[in-house]
């Protein structure tokens, strides 16, 4: 029974009346069960009504859902990370990189909607003790209990506490609060202050694009930059980076792109592990004196958590129709949506990624070397930041799977030609609902799911070349409606 399915999403208003018009669009109308909403949709604290409404040629039916939208924690951040200053370099605070994960890059560019609140809280002595920050900035005195509402602070390092022959490390944390339902988030950095110059002034590396999360599957650019004593010559200036946080060296073979003595690096794609923090430091030379600045970042994990699933496990061409299941999947909330793509055995994906967790397919013909036409089926599950998990198991995490199931080396189905005896379905297919589903995957811009189903054809056709059914399925005698079907093709 073919079925249309129909989404709709509306808000409600406090007393949970529908309100307003359907915030989908018009393409929201498929035969998939599954509704991803877009980010940025809804709005933080609102309430929703998801409709579904399925269509026959006879009848339809509405089922609904009330969906209330949480507020998520903004992110704080602070550009340029912990740092070594030379006495007289400037010094900006800029928390600017914060957002709320809540609004489109757009409108946190426009208005994040936040507040901030600044700290320098204490300074360690050389003998340990500790005491608060004062006269550090030429706008506001930092203390324990002082703040700005701006995103940057402009100090001067020089008017930090600095007695004559030390070294000396600040704490300065930043609080970004919502305005909107004051949820809040800290982050903090060091800044050590060094009492020997002349050294490097300046000593900065550019924020990354997402200054919280890095993908691993891309190149990872870290654009540094410093400037000489005030006075002395950009020649002098030499540069090296290291790593203080991470599982690499980045003198490590193959790591980078870049040599390491500029400054600027670039990390090759699948070099960082996915789910590991890094801090890198950026060091800054003149004759002998050292600045140096940091980034930190998370690289993204891959999504996980899942099963794959294959039924039924056995089955013929253009017969059986296979389903694929891909359930369970979890990611961070900033990673989503996930999509989903699955293969066979000769890297070939059935379609195109898709947020349907579930896929129903023909498959061709297995493996005719082997009796048991072995068709080995593969998944990958990607993530918003491309980091994904290829699963060429199934039966993991599935309760459903046998034993045997659970325990095999791959996913493999299996999947026979059809015999002679069902020549007519063959070309009935071929006629029907073969061209039906390339037309309709070509329309929705699916050519790979116009191919597959051409292949699938194809597998037939290449299955039994060798044999008395081919012949049979595909020589002179096969005929029907009037046509036949030959070596030479319709006729």
């Amino acid at each position: 029974l073919a079925l249309t399915l129909r989404w709709e999403l509306f808000l409600q208003d406090s007393g949970g009346a529908i309100s307003g018009s359907n915030l989908l669009p018009s393409t929201a109308s498929s035969t998939s069960p599954l509704l991803t909403i877009p980010p940025h949709l809804l709005t933080p604290l609102s309430s929703y009504s998801a409709r579904i409404t399925a269509t026959s040629s006879s009848t339809s039916s509405s089922a609904s859902i009330t969906l209330q939208a949480s507020s998520s924690a903004p992110v704080a951040s602070i550009n340029g990370g912990s740092r070594l200053l030379s006495p007289v370099s400037a010094l900006t605070l800029d928390g600017s990189a914060s957002y709320d994960p809540d609004k489109t890059a757009a409108q946190n560019s426009a208005d994040p909607g936040l507040t901030y609140f600044w700290e320098c809280s204490q300074f360690t002595l050389p003998s340990g003790p500790t005491q608060s920050c004062s006269d550090a900035s030429a706008s506001f005195t930092m203390t324990q209990s002082s703040s700005s509402s701006s995103a940057t602070v402009p100090l001067v390092s020089s008017l930090l506490p600095l007695p004559s022959g030390s070294s000396f490390t600040y704490d300065f944390k930043l609080t970004v609060t919502k305005t909107s339902d004051n949820q809040t988030h800290t982050t903090s950095i060091t800044v050590s202050v060094a009492s020997s110059p002349p050294s490097p002034k300046d000593v900065s590396i550019l924020p990354l694009e997402n200054p919280t999360k890095v993908s691993t599957m891309s190149p990872v650019i870290l654009l540094g930059s410093a400037s000489p004593p005030s006075g002395g010559a950009a020649s002098l200036l030499s540069y090296s980076w290291s790593s203080t946080v991470g599982d690499v060296s980045l003198g490590d073979a193959g790591l980078l792109s870049t040599v390491l003595t500029g400054s600027s690096i670039v990390i090759k794609p699948g070099k960082l592990t996915a789910g590991v923090s890094y801090t890198f430091r950026l060091t800054a030379t003149y004759l002998g004196s050292e600045s140096w600045g940091e980034v930190s970042f998370k690289t993204n994990q891959p999504p996980l958590g899942g099963s794959f699933s294959v039924h039924p496990r056995n089955g013929t061409t253009l017969g059986t129709t296979y389903t694929l299941s891909a359930l369970g999947w979890t990611d961070d909330a900033e990673d989503l949506p996930l999509s989903f793509l699955f293969a066979h055995s000769s890297s070939f994906s059935l379609g195109t990624p898709s947020a349907n967790p579930i896929f129903l397919a023909y498959l061709p013909v297995g493996d005719s070397t082997n009796a048991s036409y072995a068709l080995n089926l593969s998944l990958t599950v990607r993530d918003a930041l491309s980091a994904e998990t290829v699963v060429t198991l199934c039966g993991l995490g599935d309760t459903s799977a046998t034993a045997s199931e659970a325990s095999a080396a791959f996913c493999e189905v299996t999947v026979r030609p059809k015999t002679a005896t069902d020549s007519a379905a063959l070309l009935s297919f071929v006629e029907g609902v073969a061209g039906v589903q390339v037309l309709s995957a070509v329309s929705a811009y699916d050519y790979l799911g116009a191919t597959n189903t051409m292949q699938v054809l194809l597998s037939v056709i290449n299955a039994g070349r060798g044999g008395a059914t081919g012949r049979r399925l595909l020589g002179e005698e096969v005929s029907a409606s009037g046509w036949s079907w030959g070596p030479g093709g319709r006729r």
